[in-house]
């Protein structure tokens, strides 16, 4: 019988009785392979050693993750004695496979194991009479796989013609399939039956990987990933630096070594903006070094929640795709595939399909878009609440010290629902393609991201940080704070598999440009590129134009006293039902908002030791009401913030005295004096 000697893998969770027949090679105390032949007549008698569950990627004792380390009994010679594993044939399919069984290690005189786990896997042979060195340090190819809920080592086998996973991990990790069960022969000539197929969607390394795999009593690992695996994803490995290489697609490395040898590295800190003294960017950077993961290259992916797509209407729409030139067509292929092979597209059968659109960056490069616009017609609102801008940026003022953390292609680290893909299904000249992750225009995206953010800072947010969308500020008033504060955000962050852009992070600054405004200990400023914008901006011509100029403007309302009336010619030609009509009135109220944003005064800091002081007042047209502190003499005004309202066609109609007690009332609330 022919039989072969495999790589001694992990240990057995079943007792593994000696092969009757003697092996041809065997190694001595010294290490070499000794050809015995068949003049060898001696058989040793079986040595029954016990020893504990032990890691197939580390060789260190490991507990089980849901019961206590189980003890296996092992049946071995006092050398070393490579184990041959008989064929074992599928019954039902007649394919030819191998199961991998486990080996002891040799003993010496005094009875103890010869040498430390670290040395205990030996090189297998398949000649039955040349004489070389065995190997005492090549450890056995394996992966973690990363499941939703957890992480399992698998051992991978060539020589196994399919894979195979334990009860256990396959009702806790994978979906069963429909198939039938087929009939195994094991190594000691005895046949067990498998106990159906599971699939499985899991992560190794940056890579997200499906496989199918048979249930099987007493195997002796978790998983075990044989040939259909291997061929499927193209794996090889590298047994001077340990590592798998994998990837049909787009390849990725793995360590075979194992989650608890495989440290990473510090990450690259040159790109990230730290400020303060030597003494305070030392201390800072020793807390951005503890998370390479959120400071990663890739895009993170995180497990906390799943975008999903609610329709109105789920009747298919399919739109063609717009026409571009060759040059444009070119870009477009080349963005598809490296998002492909970032893992966040694939390929699609969908009946949805939506234009590609390639919008233009401010540093002149493409951006590709798609057009779901239609796709938003047909889809559900979610109700979830949007961050209060103004709210988020009072909150921070008076804080000394800042960090901002800009969270890398936020949207994409949200998965999307798998339900839900075949609705983002966009058509290029290569083919239909749908997302895996949340992508940009979605109606609902911003909503699905708010919930996230809260819920990864939650407990921090309002203290010690401020959130929107994808901006994270963290704010402290002095360096000890901030130094914890903003190991406490990156340990959320590391916690939810999220990932930054080190590129636009902003470490221990003393002021930061949040949402177009300038934030410092002393307060607010609105950001001058900003108000140069709002300057230079040009007459408008159609309602589209002042939409976009009163959409600036609104962002700095807070610093304009009794903004709503003086924009209120402005926003009457918004009404719908009208010609477009642009007189003096118009014109005059266009110039004054635009001297009153440019003249506006800086709103100071709030101290909270110190008594509020609201002002009102109420016109025919609206309210309006300034927030303000005493300063050191009693005419002196610090500015908090500014607020007004439009009053509606029925408040208009209210005696002068009703709009003053009404404006008071808004002031009010507004405020939350």
């Amino acid at each position: 019988m022919r039989r072969r000697n495999l790589v001694q893998h992990a240990v057995s969770s079943t007792t593994i009785a000696q092969p009757q027949h003697q092996p041809l090679n065997s190694c001595n105390n010294s290490g070499d392979i000794v050809n015995k032949g068949s003049h060898n007549t001696q058989t040793q008698q079986p040595n029954h050693r016990t020893f504990s569950k032990i890691s197939p990627a580390t060789l260190k004792t490991i507990p089980d993750s849901d019961r206590s380390p189980t003890t296996h009994t092992l049946t071995t010679t006092s050398e070393i004695q490579p184990v041959f594993v008989d064929q074992v044939r599928d019954i039902a399919t007649g394919e030819s496979e191998h199961l991998v069984m486990a080996v002891q290690p040799a003993t010496n005189n005094t009875g103890h194991t010869a040498g430390n786990h670290s040395s205990n896997y030996h090189e297998p042979t398949t000649s039955t009479s040349a004489t070389r060195t065995c190997s005492d340090k090549i450890p056995t190819p394996a992966v973690e796989l990363e499941f939703r809920s957890g992480f399992v080592t698998a051992l991978l086998d060539s020589q196994a013609q399919k894979s195979y996973v334990t009860p256990k991990i396959a009702q806790k990790f994978g979906t069963h399939t429909i198939g039938l069960p087929t009939s195994v022969r094991m190594a000691d000539g005895h046949t067990v039956q498998t106990l159906g197929i599971y699939t499985f969607v899991t992560r190794i390394g940056d890579l997200d990987v499906a496989f199918t795999a048979a249930a099987l009593e007493n195997l002796f690992c978790d998983i075990l990933l044989g040939h259909d695996f291997l061929v499927e994803n193209e794996v090889s490995w590298d047994y001077t630096t340990c590592t798998i290489h994998l990837g049909s697609k787009r390849r990725t490395t793995a360590c075979w070594k194992g989650r608890v040898n495989n440290k990473k590295p510090p990450p690259d800190l040159t790109q990230l903006e730290i400020n303060g003294d030597t003494h305070t960017r030392a201390e800072l950077e020793d807390v951005l070094n503890k998370y390479p993961e959120v400071f990663s290259e890739k895009v993170g992916r995180t497990k906390l929640i799943e975008h999903d797509i609610l329709l109105k209407n789920k009747t298919p729409i399919a739109l063609k795709p717009y026409p571009y030139p060759h040059t444009k067509q070119t870009i477009i292929d080349d963005m598809v595939r490296d998002i492909e092979e970032q893992g966040l597209v694939e390929p699609s059968t969908s009946p949805w399909a939506a234009p590609v659109v390639l919008a233009k960056k401010k540093d002149g490069s493409a951006r590709l878009c798609i057009d779901y616009r239609r796709l938003n017609d047909v889809t559900e609102s979610d109700a979830y609440p949007m961050p209060d801008l103004n709210k988020l940026i009072r909150q921070m003022r008076g804080a000394r010290i800042f960090s901002v953390l800009d969270l890398r292609s936020g949207y994409w680290q949200v998965p999307l629902n798998q339900n839900a893909r075949k609705y983002t299904a966009f058509r290029t000249r290569r083919g239909l393609y749908h997302f895996r992750v949340l992508p940009f225009g979605l109606k609902n995206s911003p909503m699905t991201f708010a919930r996230l953010m809260n819920e990864v800072l939650r407990g921090y947010i309002d203290d010690f940080v401020q959130v929107y969308l994808d901006d994270i500020v963290v704010f402290s008033m002095n360096t000890d704070d901030h130094r914890h504060h903003l190991d406490n955000i990156l340990e959320r962050l590391k916690r939810y598999g999220l990932t930054c852009n080190t590129g636009k992070c902003r470490i221990g600054s003393t002021e930061i440009s949040f949402l177009g405004h300038l934030i410092n200990s002393e307060g607010i400023e609105k950001q001058p590129e900003k108000l140069e914008g709002i300057k230079h901006f040009p007459t408008p011509t159609k309602v589209r134009d002042l939409r976009k100029f009163l959409g600036v403007c609104n962002w700095y309302s807070q610093f304009v006293d009794n903004y709503a009336d003086t924009i209120a010619p402005l926003t009457d030609r918004l009404k719908q039902g009208q010609k477009w009509t642009w007189t003096e009135v118009e014109q005059d109220a266009f110039a004054k908002i635009k001297t009153a944003l440019y003249d506006s005064p800086k709103l100071s800091a709030p101290d909270y030791g110190q008594p509020f002081c609201l002002q009102t007042d109420a016109s025919e047209i609206g309210a309006g009401a300034v927030l303000f502190q005493r300063g050191d003499s009693p005419e002196e005004k610090r500015i908090i913030a500014y607020a007004s309202k439009k009053f509606s066609e029925t408040q208009k109609r209210y005696a002068a005295v009703e709009r003053e007690c009404l404006a008071i009332i808004w002031a009010t609330e507004k405020f939350r004096v």
